[in-house]
Order: structure tokens, then C-alpha cells, then sequence
């Protein structure tokens, strides 16, 4: 047996250490072959020799640069140690070597989408559509790829282009499902998870389709159809978070009675109509999303605009926000559509892309109502590039606080010498407590701290509850005590002029403040430096205590 055959013997046989000396050997020898070097790398791959894997196997191409299996071999080297850019610069070549492989074409698709060069992997997965155009796979992938860029309406044409070639296509059933559900067609994206329920074989599949299918009922105010979808996914996984934490809002849900004291807050009536009067000009177009009773709306066409979109997704709501339009006159230039924002079509509900934006979409804790993800769309979208927002940005504020009473249920423990733990069934520990501070007995344990900025214009990186946006911050305590939680707040910047707290004795009474409780208290002591953590996603801040 020669040298090469007896190195490939010990490779096959899992002995690398032995078969990458043989390589070595023969290369010395002046034997360069090309895939002596890809035989080499692979061993010293095998044993976690990733660089130098990576070295033997460049060396290898210099020799033969259109070698194939090595340039896929590199670039899965490169892709694996985070070098992206040379990882699709090897597979670019794999591509152009091999221009009708379509395996080749998808994966270099993949990497593109991967690395969000959304462009370059639509073009990538158009080249298969016309190698192969019945290549249903493809179309699939262009819409993950728009839906990914927020382009909904083309997604869904692309999704149904795919399923004429394979009908009973779970994943493709899936996706038209959800850039439906999205767009605001909850009726029509019910059909697709249904045929792709049909066709699911795994468990995680059904799991999956049977959330979507819930979620999809729950935005049609179809609760009892809803919660039914929850319990089946919880009958297959009795863990699963997304079904249980859904199952439990809509056990809950009703129309909130804050509503009217947000109506009644004067200094918050006083400074949107202040913003809007002096942003509004003749002919401006103005969305409002989450119109609620429609009064941003009303400010706006009292101030000039000829058109204004209001969106509120709770039907009740929408219905009244209709009436109330209706009793002031102002049906002509004020549309109520009862939808998401992110299923506004420009041209048929919004004329064209708004010169305006208003809403009034922030709870106690800011995010909770979904300010950012639905401005994140509307930029995208529905709004011209140069459009005001209303509000502006809002600071996050907060201060370390003791609080021996929301301590007793942060969580339930033992209330008058009895075990009610149980009770944190109920219990979101991802939830902040609402209350205005006069109304809550707590002990400030440090000086007000500034936690983070909220830009309208410019959104924070588009995030997870999973993943989420981390702010560390190092607390100085000036008082003793039990550090239980932090009490938070929000400096709205209306405008460039207006800015309003809704901080104790700030001028914005409705919100109140949020209070977030630790699981575990501290002992802490004058002079302690405490470090914290304020965790933010699309719709929640929340905090850890380090």
C-alpha cells in the first residue's frame, strides 16, 4: 500500500493524528496535490485545528483555485469562524464554477439572507426559478427574504407563486400564512395554517401551526376559538411560554377602563394638540396608529390636514372612533380602518406615504403597547422619509427602590401565616407593577438615574425578549435598607418644544409609574455600588439586578 493510500486508510478509520502525519509527509515530498491538501485540512479539522485546517486548505487552492470541494470546504471554515465576507467571496466562486448546481445557488442564497443582503439573495434564488421554474423552494425563500424587509404585499404574491407548484407544502402554507397574519388578513391566513396543519408531520410543526392559528383568532377578537387553539398546543407541550403567556392575556382581556382617565389627562390633551397644531400644514396626510377614541385624529384634521389614516385594531374601539368622527363632522378627511398599521396598503387605505405620524401607543413602562415595532413598520412603509413623528423620543428614568408591600407578591409567598404560593399562576414575573408613587409606600434607596433614550426616529436595534437590548448601569445607594426593585418612568419629547414627565410630580398624571420587582432581595448600604442591568425589547423593559 503507498503512502496516500494508507494516509486515506487511517482518515476513513478515524485515526488523524497518524493520517495527518502521512499528509504532511507527502506534501514534503513534493507531492501538491490539491486534494492531499483538502485531506490534510479535514484531519486537522477533526481535531479542532480550525486555522490551521483553514491555512493547509487556502495553500490548496493556490494550486488548484477551481477546485470545488475545497472552495465549499473554505468557505464553511470561514462561515464558522465568523468571517462572513471571505465565507461568500469562496462560495461566490462556487456559484460561478458550478452556475447550474442549484444546491450551490441555494446556499450561497442562504448566506445572503443570512447576512441580510436581501438583494443579492433574491437575485440568487431567481437564478433557480429560471435553471428550474417549478422550483417551489425558491419562491419560498424570495418571500422569507421580502418578508424579512417588511415588503408583506409582495411576499404574499411570491408565497402563492410557489404553492401552484407544491399546494401541500407545509412550509410554504406556513410563511403565505404568516406575511398574511401580519398584513392584517387574519381571515385568509387561518386557510394556509389549516392546510399546512393538514400536511405537518413533526410535533414541532403542529406546535407551531396550532400558536399561529390561535394568534390568528386571538386578532380576529375570536377568543373562544383562540384559547381552544392554546389549549391543544399546551396538550402537546404543557411548557410551551408563548401559548400559556397568550392563553392567560386573553383570560384577562377586556377593554381597559384607563381609557378614560388617559382622556382625562389635560397636560397630555393640551401638548399633543400644541405638536399637532404647530407640525400640521394644508394637505399634510397624517396617520394615527391606535386611534382609540380617535381625538389625536380629530386634533389633526381641526389643524389643517385633508386626510388623516387612523388605525385601532380593537374592533369596539374602532366602531366608536367611527362615531366619534361622525358626531364631529369630520368623516370626510378622517378614515377609520379597524386593522394593524402593518396592514395598511399605501394607495388604497393610506392615499400615499403619510407626512405625519401620531400615536399615543405607550403604557406606565413605555414600550408595552407596541411603539416601536409599529413605527419600526410605518418607516419602512408607510411613511415619507422626511415625516414628523409625534411624539419624538422619550428618556427612561429611575431610581433603586425598598417596598416592603409588593415585596410580599414579588413572588406570593406566605400572606398571614399561609402557603399561597400556588397563587404565582397568575403571576407575570415579566410584569411591572402600575401605581402612582403617592400611592404606594416605598423607600428610595438612591438618587433618580437616567436608564436609557428612546429615539422614535431612530429605533434601537430590532430585538428579542430572548436577546434582548442590554444597558448595564453601576447604582450609587444612598440609604440602607432592602433593595426590592426599581421604579421607572418616561420624559416624553413631544416635539422639539414639549417635553412632559410622567415621573412623581410630573405633569403627564394618567400613566403613573412602573415598578419592577426583583425575584431576590439585596441588603444593600450607604455607599454600595449596585450593578444593574435594564433589559429592553420590542416591548418591554425590564431589569436584573448583577
Amino acid at each position: 500500500m503507498d503512502s496516500l493510500s494508507e494516509a486515506m486508510q487511517l482518515h476513513q478509520n478515524r485515526n488523524f493524528a497518524k493520517a495527518e502525519n502521512l499528509y504532511r509527509d507527502l506534501l514534503k515530498n513534493g507531492q501538491s496535490d490539491v486534494k492531499i491538501h483538502h485531506y490534510l485540512a479535514d484531519c486537522l479539522l477533526q481535531q479542532q485545528k480550525v486555522m490551521d485546517a483553514l491555512d493547509i486548505a487556502e495553500n490548496g487552492l493556490k494550486i488548484s483555485p477551481e477546485y470545488t470541494e475545497l472552495l465549499v470546504f473554505v468557505s464553511q471554515l470561514y462561515w464558522g469562524t465568523n468571517q462572513r465576507e471571505k465565507a461568500i467571496e469562496r462560495f461566490e466562486k462556487v456559484a460561478q464554477l458550478n452556475a447550474t448546481n442549484l444546491e450551490m445557488l441555494f446556499n450561497l442564497g442562504s448566506m445572503y439572507f443570512e447576512e441580510r443582503q436581501f438583494d443579492n439573495a433574491i437575485k440568487t434564488f431567481q437564478k433557480i426559478i429560471e435553471i428550474q421554474p417549478n422550483q417551489a423552494q425558491a419562491y419560498f425563500n424570495i418571500g422569507m427574504v421580502q418578508t424579512e424587509n417588511t415588503n408583506y404585499e409582495e411576499a404574499i404574491k411570491t408565497f402563492q407563486e410557489g404553492l401552484k407548484y407544491a399546494p401541500n407544502n407545509t412550509f410554504g402554507n406556513t410563511q403565505l400564512g404568516m406575511a398574511l397574519h401580519v398584513s392584517g388578513k387574519e381571515s385568509e391566513a387561518i386557510t394556509y395554517y389549516e392546510t399546512a396543519f393538514a400536511y405537518a408531520i413533526s410535533d414541532v410543526e403542529k406546535l407551531e401551526l396550532l400558536i399561529l392559528q390561535g394568534n390568528a383568532h386571538r386578532d380576529l377578537n375570536n377568543t373562544e376559538e383562540a384559547v381552544s387553539f392554546y389549549d391543544r398546543a399546551l396538550a402537546l407541550d404543557p411548557n410551551n411560554a408563548v401559548a400559556k403567556d397568550n392563553k392567560k392575556f386573553l383570560v384577562k382581556k377586556t377593554i381597559p377602563s384607563w381609557h378614560f382617565s388617559m382622556l382625562a389627562d389635560r397636560s397630555r390633551n393640551d401638548a399633543y394638540n400644541q405638536a399637532i397644531v404647530s407640525a400640521v400644514k394644508p394637505g399634510d396626510v397624517v396617520l394615527d396608529i391606535g386611534a382609540g377614541s380617535g381625538l389625536l385624529s380629530l386634533m389633526a384634521a381641526r389643524a389643517g390636514s385633508t386626510d388623516v389614516t387612523a388605525v385601532e385594531m380593537v374592533p369596539e374601539l374602532a366602531e366608536v372612533a367611527q362615531k366619534v368622527v361622525a358626531d364631529n363632522n369630520f368623516s370626510d378627511i378622517i378614515k377609520v380602518h379597524q386593522k394593524r398599521s402593518t396592514g395598511l396598503i399605501v394607495g388604497e387605505d393610506l392615499p400615499e406615504k403619510a407626512d405625519i405620524v401620531v400615536s399615543e401607543i405607550l403604557d406606565a413602562g413605555l414600550l408595552g403597547e407596541g411603539v416601536i415595532p409599529s413605527l419600526r413598520h410605518a418607516w419602512s412603509n408607510l411613511l415619507k422619509r422626511d415625516a414628523i413623528c409625534i411624539p419624538k423620543a422619550a428618556d427612561i428614568y429611575a431610581v433603586l427602590i425598598q417596598s416592603d408591600e409588593y415585596k410580599l407578591v414579588s413572588p406570593v409567598k406566605e400572606i398571614q401565616g399561609f402557603d399561597l404560593s400556588a397563587f404565582n399562576h397568575f403571576r407575570d414575573e415579566k410584569a411591572y407593577i402600575v401605581k402612582q408613587s403617592s400611592q404606594v409606600k416605598t423607600e428610595q434607596l438612591s438618587d433618580v438615574f437616567p436608564v436609557m433614550n428612546i429615539n422614535f426616529y431612530q429605533l434601537p436595534k430590532q430585538t428579542t425578549e430572548q436577546q434582548p437590548n442590554r444597558y448595564p448601569l453601576e447604582i450609587s445607594i444612598t440609604k440602607d435598607g432592602k433593595l426590592h426593585g426599581v421604579m421607572f418612568w418616561f420624559t416624553l419629547h413631544v416635539d422639539d418644544q414639549i417635553h412632559m414627565s410622567t415621573g412623581p410630580n410630573g405633569e403627564l398624571v394618567h400613566w403613573g409609574q412602573a415598578i419592577f420587582m426583583f425575584e431576590e432581595e439585596k441588603e444593600v448600604k450607604t455607599g454600595d455600588a449596585i450593578k444593574i442591568t435594564a433589559l429592553q425589547s420590542e416591548s418591554v423593559i425590564r431589569f436584573t439586578l448583577d
